[in-house]
């Protein structure tokens, strides 16, 4: 399901999707004692000492809100138009409260250092995107 549309008088308004409402990358996720999510190490940026390198084991999340329905997720990492990593997901809304997703991205290989988009998908529609920084520590010349 990608899309309801509204109709009032059998004129079509408007078209209803899910909006994003937020989306990050954090270190880690628990849940509390209560049920409520808790992101640990929220990150823009991670740093490395060689290049490719490995990432750490970090989580995608995104919150949703908006009709009923089950949509197809994906998020994607990339850099100069290639793609590092995906994880796909499934958002399902109840149209009554949001929906939290959480990807794990583990083994995550950064070619080089630079800016690398991750875009949130859903239904195929770009819905977000935001910059991971990925930052040398090597000293210049030292890289690997």
């Amino acid at each position: 399901m990608s899309q309801i549309p509204i109709v009032i008088d059998s004129l079509v308004i408007e078209t209803m999707i899910p909006k994003l409402q937020a989306h990050l990358i954090c270190e880690d996720v628990a849940t509390n004692f209560d049920g409520k999510l808790c992101l640990l190490g929220v990150l823009d940026r991670i740093y490395a000492d060689g290049f490719p390198s490995i990432g750490p084991a970090i989580f995608h999340i995104s919150i949703w809100d908006g009709p009923a329905g089950d949509y197809d997720a994906r998020i994607e990492i990339s850099k100069g138009g290639e793609t590092i990593a995906e994880a796909t997901g499934r958002v399902v809304l109840d149209g009554n409260r949001p929906y939290t997703l959480v990807s794990p991205l583990d083994g995550l290989i950064f070619p080089e250092p630079g800016n690398y988009q991750v875009r949130t998908i859903l239904e195929e529609k770009v819905m977000g995107v935001s910059l991971l920084k990925v930052i040398s520590t090597a000293p210049e010349g030292e890289e690997g």
